[in-house]
């Protein structure tokens, strides 16, 4: 198993139903409402026809860019301390704490998720 939180939910013998980790909840609203404005731009991009509609969101893009980046830096490092969390918990196996193993596959669900849409959205707004 490849993916570290199935891997992680097999040891453990739990479903991928376990509570939102506290680091997941306090950016799950950041990540819903960037991506929720980022696919409002873009939207409205393609609904523009005209250079002056499309020069109008310029600015716009630009700021949300800068903010998308920022979001999936934070990410992207969430994504990392989680990954040298779980090498730790490699290296001490096979003692460990059901509980913590549980919130770490949590966690790896919910940045591995987050990463790729991010990546995504900073991928096409690159493209425009």
């Amino acid at each position: 198993l490849r993916d570290p939180s199935r891997r992680l939910r097999t040891l453990i013998n739990k479903t991928p139903a376990s509570p939102i980790p506290p680091e997941a909840a306090e950016l799950f609203p950041r990540v819903a409402t960037l991506t929720q404005e980022v696919d409002d731009l873009l939207a409205r991009h393609v609904a523009a026809t005209t250079p002056l509609a499309k020069a109008v969101l310029a600015a716009p893009l630009k700021k949300i860019t800068m903010e998308l980046g920022a979001l999936l830096l934070g990410v992207e490092s969430w994504h990392y301390d989680l990954k040298t969390r779980l090498s730790a918990l490699d290296q001490a196996w096979p003692s460990h704490d059901s509980e913590s193993l549980s919130n770490l596959a949590a966690s790896f669900s919910y940045a591995t998720r987050w990463e790729s849409q991010l990546r995504e959205r900073k991928l096409a707004l690159d493209c425009l």
